[in-house]
């Protein structure tokens, strides 16, 4: 009796321990889209959800960013835009995060232009994210709607500077971070549910009105199903990993 009352506390103790570890470990970063942009639109996640260029404008360009490893990215002007079509696990989560680096001029034209987009529907009740320009200047905004707070707008900075920035947003239920250029800020979501919503990614323009055309450069686009770390953050800004490297 003592050996199998013996045997049942240690079970048990070794149960509560892997329990204990399960929730102490960090969670696996699900990477579930990867477009680096070089010399094509294809994803290099295990989702294989290429990207397509609509517009037959998108052009590839030598100029990347420094330090990371990418031999081209994507030069947007005349209303060149890109799709990834909308599937499940993109961005439809609690908990995701998105990377991207960009550069722009501030005399590039057009107003309220998009470098990222994933919004459904025009008014008070679209559901989304947007990284857009701030009216006709440099100023860059983060704008999220939710079903509880319409057209909230996160301004950045003037990045629009012809230089290349880079820029992680990592969402956790109500909790927002925004790196931008490895530099963090905390900010909360006023939301019940999630940002899911039937809309493609449009990586140029907004993905409903099909307009606001950005003229710029995009390179290194991914998005992750769960929040990425500050110290894997900055290994994408410096370039010591990729985002086929953050698991």
């Amino acid at each position: 009796m003592e050996t199998k009352m013996h045997q049942f506390k240690k079970s048990s103790a070794v149960l509560v321990a892997m329990t204990l570890l399960a929730f102490t470990l960090p969670l696996k970063a699900e990477l579930v889209g990867y477009w680096s942009f070089d010399g094509d639109l294809k994803d290099s996640s295990l989702t294989k959800n290429d990207a397509v260029d609509k517009t037959d404008k998108v052009a590839y360009t030598d100029d990347v960013p420094s330090g990371i490893k990418s031999q081209k990215a994507i030069s947007l002007a005349n209303q060149a835009a890109v799709r990834v079509p909308n599937q499940a696990g993109l961005m439809d989560g609690k908990a995701m995060s998105i990377s991207v680096w960009f550069k722009a001029a501030a005399d590039s034209p057009g107003s309220w232009t998009r470098i990222l987009s994933k919004s459904a529907k025009v008014g008070q009740d679209s559901v989304g994210v947007e990284i857009q320009r701030v009216n006709q200047t440099a100023g860059l905004q983060l704008r999220v709607d939710t079903p509880e707070q319409f057209n909230r707008g996160i301004l950045l900075g003037e990045q629009l500077n012809n230089q290349w920035h880079h820029m992680v947003i990592t969402i956790d239920g109500d909790v927002m971070m925004i790196y931008l250029d490895g530099k963090a800020s905390k900010h909360g979501l006023r939301i019940t549910k999630t940002l899911a919503n039937p809309a493609d990614l449009v990586i140029g323009s907004a993905s409903v009105e099909s307009q606001r055309f950005f003229t710029g450069m995009i390179d290194d686009l991914a998005v992750w199903d769960s929040v990425l770390t500050d110290q894997q953050v900055n290994a994408l800004k410096d370039g010591s990993k990729t985002p086929l490297d953050i698991k």
